[in-house]
């Protein structure tokens, strides 16, 4: 898997960031929200192969593929993403926990 936000800052950064965070809460905030990796890094491998053979051709799918970079939790989605997801990554389970959670869609943490 690639690495995260807070995994690729420069170190310095990276110390300030943690001395930061053990005393202000919203530094602590930002450091896990750097730290966690975006939906787009945790689709399944054949998933993500897929989204990205269409994002190629098609600029919907492209779109969606640069929204599920820019998101790290399932429930920041809407209803017609995870269509669109389920449409550009050949992916057709309907089943009610993929669509609320995600799952067989993404790796949990």
């Amino acid at each position: 898997m690639t690495k995260s936000l807070y995994q690729r800052l420069f170190p310095e950064l990276r110390k300030n960031l943690n001395a930061n965070a053990k005393q202000y809460s919203t530094a602590k905030q930002l450091k896990y929200r750097l730290m966690s990796h975006s939906l787009y890094q945790r689709l399944f491998p054949e998933l993500r192969k897929n989204l990205n053979a269409n994002a190629k051709q098609y600029s919907t799918a492209k779109q969606l593929k640069y929204r599920l970079m820019s998101h790290s939790a399932w429930y920041q989605l809407t209803i017609d993403d995870v269509r669109q997801l389920q449409t550009w990554a050949d992916f057709y389970d309907r089943s009610l926990d993929s669509v609320l959670y995600g799952d067989n869609i993404i790796i949990k943490d």
